[in-house]
């Protein structure tokens, strides 16, 4: 794939640019490659863990793993071609941590093994993405490159020519379980949006995971139910690749019914890694990993606040908005509008690219996407 970019290069005189939406590492084999992270998944009792302590020699192990983890990527030789040879910019997902990051029960979040993983996973994407350090950015008195708003988490809006601009907000150092990202954050950014001088005619936001994407309420349903012990058709999960009959009583086994899953979670872009961390406990990881879409229920309040401040900005500035995104697996497109004023401000487009060496999405997969709502008015 990588040699097909360099060959399209050659053959339309040259790409602009490369935009990465994350992902650019899978660091999730961090949990297979460094022992002291599988002991701690090992770990019982939830305050033992939150409070699991940090080594010198862990921090050392994990600093390796993620430079080994770029450095092996990048230097590819069709990669490192094309980092050469086209310009690049790219924001921050997950997977460029470990999968899932920021959408995990709060205990986990706020332990010493999570946060210094954080730590680590965003100094080397500064670094290898931006080739930049936290002590460079803390003493340049701009933002033409990237800036913090709350201290917490690294942003950028870099121009494409005078007309296009990209903004590029970090969606995983501030995200919980119930936000993406923080207040103070949004009214950092958007700000810069409202400012953009008047050649600025299409504002393009990279969002990892796309903001208008299928709800797969009726997946959620089904998790919270087995999340419950409540006895379940089986044949339920049909509509997730799993072809089964009969009446199965789900208590006790989680982990079967963790399997069932699977299809969903290449769904929503994820690797199944939080099975591997929340499984000691016996936990349905599937309901936390749709928490991390901005789709689920917890981020209705968010998410209608960003889609209606811009579509303000959009309307004062009669500027086009555009969401680019990817994470989820497979490529795809969306709107926001008013039905009735199908061209006006309120109408911002959502496009999905799938990830360049991803295997392709299963035919039953994008059946159960097509197979959800197509329109959604949200409540709020």
């Amino acid at each position: 794939m990588w040699r097909d970019v360099l060959l399209k290069h050659q053959e339309c005189g040259g790409f602009h640019t490369q935009v990465g939406l994350g992902g650019q590492i899978y660091a999730d084999r961090l949990w297979k490659d460094i022992p002291a992270l599988r002991q701690w998944t090992q770990t019982s009792g939830k305050e033992n863990r939150k409070n699991a302590a940090w080594s010198a020699k862990l921090d050392e192990d994990v600093t390796h793993a993620y430079f080994h983890y770029y450095t092996s990527h990048f230097d590819q030789p069709a990669v490192r071609e094309a980092f050469a040879q086209i310009p690049f910019v790219g924001c921050l997902d997950d997977h460029d941590i470990f999968d899932g990051y920021g959408s995990y029960p709060d205990y986990m979040q706020q332990s010493n093994v999570f946060k210094n993983l954080g730590r680590i996973g965003i100094e080397m994407y500064l670094l290898f993405q931006h080739h930049t350090t936290f002590e460079i950015l803390r003493n340049v008195s701009n933002d033409i490159d990237l800036f913090t708003i709350t201290g917490t988490g690294w942003h950028f809006v870099k121009y494409f020519g005078p007309s296009v601009v990209v903004v590029g907000p970090d969606t995983r150092s501030e995200r919980t379980t119930s936000q993406v990202m923080a207040g103070p954050t949004y009214q950092g950014l958007f700000p810069k949006v409202a400012v953009l001088p008047p050649s600025v005619q299409h504002c393009i936001w990279l969002l990892p995971v796309p903001i208008v994407y299928p709800r797969l309420e009726a997946v959620e349903q089904m998790a919270s139910t087995v999340a419950t012990g409540k006895k379940v058709v089986t044949g339920s999960f049909n509509a997730l690749g799993k072809i089964t009959s009969g009446v199965a009583g789900i208590v006790g086994a989680k982990g079967v019914v963790n399997s069932g899953f699977d299809g969903v979670k290449k769904a929503i872009g994820k690797s199944g890694l939080m099975q591997g961390v929340l499984s000691p406990f016996g936990e349905v990881e599937v309901l936390d990993e749709l928490r991390d879409l901005w789709t689920h229920e917890s981020k209705d309040l968010e998410r209608t606040y960003i889609l209606r401040t811009l579509q303000g900005i959009a309307h004062n500035k009669s500027l086009r908005i555009t969401f680019l995104s990817g994470s989820v697996g497979s490529c795809g497109a969306g709107l926001v509008h008013d039905p009735s004023r199908p061209s006006d401000h309120k109408t911002m487009y959502q496009l999905i690219t799938t990830p360049i060496c991803n295997a392709l999405t299963p035919s039953y997969i994008l059946r159960l996407l097509h197979n959800s709502r197509q329109l959604y008015i949200p409540a709020n």
